[in-house]
């Protein structure tokens, strides 16, 4: 999944517009696949093979948003950061598979408040979150 995520994301955007779109893409599919959503929301956090889900393309994203100031933490809470992403994916998932949120306002709303998180400004988080979904890559 991470891989057709960086996929379908532009290269040339900037890393929080890449990490807002992969966030999203994964709520849209636990949408579109619920049985793969069901999936990833009950094994994401706790089988090891599945916790190599947070790492790859949005490491990246979070490293190269480090890197060029566009977000503000210290390299030794990059865990800890990762660790906020997955968790808020994996319960921004669950909203939709419960049927509390729609795939569109979960998947804008959690990476908009990862990206304010990261030190993102307000607008330009809202921004990133909200930008047309590209297809998922196959």
């Amino acid at each position: 999944m991470n891989d057709r995520a960086a996929r379908s994301t532009d290269p040339e955007a900037t890393p929080a517009v890449r990490l807002a779109t992969g966030i999203r893409l994964y709520i849209r599919r636990a949408h579109e696949e619920p049985h793969w959503g069901g999936f990833i929301v009950r094994y994401g956090a706790s089988n090891e093979t599945l916790q190599q889900l947070w790492s790859g393309p949005p490491m990246h994203d979070v490293l190269s948003g480090l890197t060029c100031e566009q977000y503000s933490f210290g390299q030794e809470q990059l865990p800890s950061v990762m660790a906020l992403i997955g968790g808020g994916v994996l319960g921004a998932m669950m909203l939709v598979l419960q049927g509390q949120k729609t795939w569109r306002d979960a998947g804008s709303d959690m990476a908009e408040f990862v990206l304010r998180a990261l030190g993102v400004p307000a607008d330009q988080a809202r921004s990133a979150a909200t930008q047309d979904l590209p297809a998922l890559a196959i």
